[in-house]
């Protein structure tokens, strides 16, 4: 048994419910695919004893018969289904994605690049001349969180750009998103990162599997202003990509210091963007009110 698979089956373990059907049913395909078995028909027979069909998720299949985006990855073929297949009910979708986004967290599958809709070309053919084929953003997915690295920025920037207080600005960032990480990780969440925009930290509500977006700004009495409008413009473009993906989430702004305008933090509520900072870390936490 593969160490994937191995990994598959005690996250099916942990769940109840829902989830657990959808993953079981999810594990299984992936099985007779051959996305995650080491040892292929041998663990196809013994899915039936160890993982019975639970007869809620059944994946899109091309003409033939075969399994629809099973081209790449396991983790593109789920997300393939996520995406394209209409025969989904809203309920298997979204358990879907929350357990994409959990195999993934967890370093059980790799993250999902663009998936081609049905009947785009197979890997390996030349793609169609004239347009033909539709190009999409990479989807958004969270993967384990990428800690920061604190060393100076590398060389080349240009002439006009102060090269110390560069490197000073980028180090301050860094050390400030990788303290909030810390503060998420001791609190009992875990820090996340994202494939296909470049958030600073994120995370899922325990309640909800909402996905929750932080973005970290540096703040002195000079760039106070700019800083916190930048950051929630930033915030604003990320929340918009996961709506695109029927995703539910919210943003915070995470700053190193409590702003000297206090009108910022109502501003922010308006949107429903949370302002912390590192003697309010806590409110991240919190679900904001209506």
């Amino acid at each position: 048994m593969s160490e994937r698979e191995r990994k598959i089956r005690e996250l099916i373990d942990r769940l109840d419910g829902f989830q657990q059907r959808v993953l079981i049913d999810l594990y299984r395909h992936l099985v007779f695919a051959h996305m995650v078995a080491s040892d292929g028909k041998r663990a196809a027979r013994r899915l039936d004893t160890d993982y019975p069909s639970q007869g809620v998720f059944e994946p899109a299949r091309t003409r033939t018969g075969k399994y629809e985006f099973a081209l790449d990855s396991a983790s593109d073929m789920v997300n393939g289904n996520i995406q394209h297949n209409d025969q989904l009910g809203g309920d298997v979708r979204e358990a879907l994605r929350v357990l994409l986004d959990r195999l993934v967290a967890e370093g059980i599958l790799d993250p999902p690049s663009t998936v081609r809709p049905p009947g785009a070309h197979d890997r390996g053919s030349t793609p169609p001349l004239g347009g033909d084929v539709k190009h999409s953003r990479m989807a958004v997915r969270l993967v384990p969180y990428r800690r920061s690295s604190t060393e100076a920025a590398e060389e080349g920037v240009p002439y006009f750009v102060d090269q110390t207080e560069r490197d000073e600005k980028t180090r301050d960032h860094m050390r400030l998103q990788n303290h909030f990480a810390d503060f998420l990780a001791s609190a009992g969440v875990q820090p996340l990162s994202a494939q296909g925009i470049d958030v600073d930290v994120a995370w899922l509500d325990g309640d909800s599997d909402r996905v929750v977006v932080g973005e970290v700004k540096t703040l002195n009495p000079v760039n106070e202003k700019r800083q916190i409008r930048l950051g929630l413009g930033q915030l604003l473009d990320y929340l918009d990509r996961f709506s695109e993906q029927a995703r539910d989430a919210r943003g915070v702004l995470v700053v190193e210091r409590e702003p000297t305008d206090l009108r910022w933090n109502r501003l922010l509520q308006r949107h429903g963007i949370a302002l912390v900072w590192p003697e309010t870390y806590g409110r991240a936490l919190e679900s904001p009110t209506p």
